[in-house]
């Protein structure tokens, strides 16, 4: 079986950040916020992709410290390609 994020990359998308897991429709826009919050903290102009992991792991973090109910076994993956 494919993934939907492995369609994503297909397609032309050089990174794409994937849950392997089941979370709430509420945590989405809250880890969506923290993550480009991290990403976006020295503005626009100097945002660094390849710093994509540590967004992801800051923003599960951010969470867990604030009490959302994630999964303590919950192994988030940052599916990348670099398609260049």
């Amino acid at each position: 079986m494919i993934s939907l994020a492995a369609v994503i990359q297909a397609i032309g998308y050089r990174c794409v950040i994937a849950t392997l897991w089941t979370m709430a429709d509420a945590d989405g826009p809250v880890l969506t916020r923290e993550f480009y919050g991290y990403l976006l903290q020295h503005g626009i102009a100097h945002v660094d992709f390849q710093k994509s992991a540590m967004a992801l792991h800051n923003a599960v973090k951010a969470m867990r410290d604030r009490g959302s109910p994630l999964n303590v076994r919950v192994r988030p993956s940052t599916l990348a390609s670099d398609a260049a």
